[in-house]
C-alpha cells in the first residue's frame, strides 16, 4: 500500500515539473553578432550561453547575470571587454572599454581631436579587442615644385617621410630646401628645384688673325695686304645645366676644328720717311722774278725746283 502511495506521489512530481517547463525563443545580442536560439525554461542565463556555446570572458558583461533564470523568451545582451591600443602622434597608450564605440573611448579617456587631426578609424565605428587607433596631427605645408605651388596636408615627421606620403619623387641632381631631414611643422614651406644637363653642339667661326711682315721697300707707315684672311669654323660641345627647364649655367666639355683659319699677310713698311730739311733761293740775275730751289732732304739727296 505505501509503495502505490509513493509511486503516486513521484508520477505527479513529473507531470508537475513537465507542465511548468517549456521551449522558447531567446535572443543573444553579442555586440554586433545576434543569435537565436530555442531552449527550455526556465534556465539560467549560464546554461542558455553554454547551449549556445557563446564564451564569456572575465572582464565581459552580461545582462541579465548569469545565474539569473529566464522564464519565459527573453533577450541576453553581452558587453565585451576591449583593450585598445591608442597611438597619438606616435605616443602609446593603452585603454580598455566594455562594449561601445570609438567616440564612447574618447569621451571616457577625455581625448579631444583637433581639426588638423585625423584618425585611422571612424568615431561611430564599435570597439574590437586588441583595435589599434592611430591619431595624427596634419600640418598645411606650402610646396613649390615642378612649376607648381600648392598647400597640401602633412602628417608628423620629416621631409622625406611626407614627400613619399604624396608621391613626389627627387631626381639625382634636385635639390630642395630645407633638408629632407627637416621635421614638418605648421607653414612649412618647400622649394624643389629640378636640375637636368644636356649636351648641345654648336658650330662657331674661328676668326683668321693678322700677320704682319717688315718690308724695308715701303715708306714707314704704309701697309699692304699681300694674303686675304678666311675665317675658319670648329664644333663646340657645351654641358647645359638647367633649373626648372631653365637655363642658368654653360660649359664648354669639348672643342673640335673643323675648317682651319688662313691668316691675312700684311706687308708694313719701314723705309723711314724723306722730309725736308731746308732750301735755298736762288733768282735770275736779269731780276725777271723766277730763278730756282736748293732743296736739301733727310736722305741727303738734293732737288732743284725752277720758279
Amino acid at each position: 500500500m505505501i509503495k502505490k502511495i509513493l509511486l503516486g506521489i513521484s508520477l505527479a512530481l513529473v507531470l508537475s515539473l513537465s507542465a511548468c517547463s517549456k521551449q522558447v525563443e531567446v535572443t543573444i545580442k553579442d555586440e554586433n553578432a545576434t543569435t537565436t536560439i530555442e531552449v527550455k525554461v526556465p534556465n539560467t542565463v549560464e546554461a542558455i550561453l553554454n547551449e549556445a556555446e557563446i564564451t564569456i570572458g572575465e572582464e565581459d558583461a552580461v545582462s541579465p547575470a548569469l545565474d539569473e533564470k529566464l522564464e519565459d523568451a527573453g533577450e541576453i545582451t553581452i558587453q565585451r571587454m576591449h583593450n585598445v591600443k591608442i597611438v597619438v602622434d606616435g605616443e602609446e597608450k593603452n585603454a580598455k572599454m566594455l562594449g561601445g564605440t570609438v567616440d564612447d573611448l574618447f569621451k571616457q579617456e577625455s581625448i579631444v581631436l583637433n581639426d588638423n587631426m585625423s584618425m585611422n578609424v571612424n568615431g561611430s565605428d564599435a570597439l574590437k579587442d586588441n583595435m589599434e587607433i592611430i591619431i595624427e596631427s596634419a600640418y598645411g605645408v606650402k610646396i613649390k615644385h615642378d612649376g607648381k605651388e600648392e598647400t597640401l596636408s602633412a602628417s608628423p615627421g620629416t621631409i622625406e617621410d611626407f614627400l613619399k606620403s604624396v608621391n613626389i619623387t627627387l631626381g639625382e641632381d634636385d635639390t630642395i630646401n630645407p633638408s629632407l631631414d627637416t621635421e614638418i611643422k605648421e607653414g612649412l614651406e618647400i622649394v624643389i628645384e629640378r636640375i637636368t644637363y644636356e649636351e648641345v653642339s654648336e658650330t662657331e667661326v674661328i676668326p683668321y688673325g693678322i700677320a704682319k711682315q717688315n718690308d724695308a721697300s715701303m715708306q714707314a707707315g704704309q701697309e699692304v695686304v699681300v694674303v686675304q684672311g678666311k675665317n675658319g669654323e670648329k664644333k663646340v660641345t657645351y654641358r647645359i645645366k638647367k633649373v626648372d627647364g631653365e637655363e642658368v649655367e654653360k660649359e664648354v666639355i669639348s672643342e673640335e676644328v673643323t675648317v682651319q683659319a688662313v691668316n691675312a699677310v700684311v706687308n708694313v713698311g719701314t723705309k723711314p720717311a724723306v722730309y725736308e730739311l731746308y732750301r735755298t733761293d736762288f733768282p735770275n740775275c736779269s731780276g725777271d722774278g723766277h730763278g730756282y730751289y736748293e732743296v736739301h732732304y733727310s736722305d741727303g739727296t738734293v732737288a732743284y725746283i725752277n720758279y
